[in-house]
C-alpha cells in the first residue's frame, strides 16, 4: 500500500509597507523582499525541491480597499508577485482568504488571482488555484 502525504506550507500575505523602499513588515516576518531582492523565489525554490504546495493568504483584497494611511499597503501586487513565482517553480497553489467573502467583488479578485491571463481558449485553467 502506498500512501501519499502532502505538505502544504503556509506563506503568509504581508501587505503593509508593499510600497515603502524598506519593506519592513515582510522583514518584520521573516520575509527577505526589498526592491533590488526577490524574497519569494528562494521559498519557492524549496518548496519545488520537496514537493510541497504553498498556501498564500490575502487573494481576495483589493489595494484601493487596503491603502489607507500610511500603510502603503498593495495586497494585489504582493499576490501577483508570490504567485508568479510559485508557478515559475512549477509548485501547487492553495488560497487563503484574510477575511470573509461576503460579495461578488471579494469572489471576482480570487478569479483573477486564480487567472492572471484571462479565459484560456481550450477551458482549461494553466494553473491550479483553491481556495478554502
Amino acid at each position: 500500500m502506498d500512501i501519499t502525504i502532502i505538505f502544504i506550507t503556509y506563506v503568509s500575505g504581508v501587505h503593509w509597507q508593499y510600497y515603502h523602499p524598506s519593506h519592513g513588515a515582510e522583514l518584520t516576518a521573516g520575509y527577505y523582499n526589498l526592491y533590488d531582492r526577490d524574497g519569494y523565489r528562494p521559498i519557492a525554490r524549496m518548496l519545488n525541491k520537496r514537493n510541497c504546495f504553498l498556501n498564500f493568504s490575502c487573494l481576495e483584497m483589493k489595494h484601493n480597499n487596503n491603502a489607507e494611511g500610511d500603510a502603503l499597503s498593495a495586497p494585489e501586487e504582493l499576490v501577483k508577485a508570490v504567485l508568479s513565482k510559485a508557478w515559475k517553480e512549477g509548485i501547487e497553489v492553495i488560497g487563503a482568504n484574510t477575511s470573509e467573502i461576503i460579495n461578488a467583488e471579494g469572489y471576482n479578485q480570487v478569479l483573477l488571482n486564480a487567472r492572471p491571463n484571462g479565459s484560456n481558449p481550450l477551458n482549461k485553467i494553466p494553473y491550479k488555484l483553491s481556495v478554502k
